[in-house]
């Protein structure tokens, strides 16, 4: 079953769909540099809810090239990073590139 995860990588977040053994892949994969939520659980997101395109499109930063880390700057709780991960990017990324 997909559900919704908030990932946060070297400070970048997103939510992204996953199965349950998806999301284990990935904590592997990334060990301490990841910080992983079931929004699905917490929060009853569902997949079919996270309609991400329509999301970034209404953000007033959108299409300014502009690029917030979490814990600085923007936002009640220290920020958000703009960024749009899927399953595929997160397990073919190396760790270097989401530091960059």
């Amino acid at each position: 079953m997909k559900r919704v995860y908030s990932v946060t990588i070297c400070g970048k977040n997103d939510c992204v769909v996953m199965t349950e053994a998806e999301a284990s892949m990935i904590a592997m994969k990334y060990g301490k540099h990841i910080a992983m939520y079931d929004m699905t659980t917490r929060h009853h997101m569902k997949p079919e809810h996270l309609q991400k395109a329509q999301r970034y499109e209404q953000r007033e930063w959108a299409g300014r090239g502009v690029s917030f880390s979490k814990g600085i700057k923007v936002g009640k709780f220290g920020g958000a990073a703009p960024v749009d991960w899927t399953y595929e990017d997160l397990i073919n990324v190396k760790l270097e590139a989401l530091n960059g």
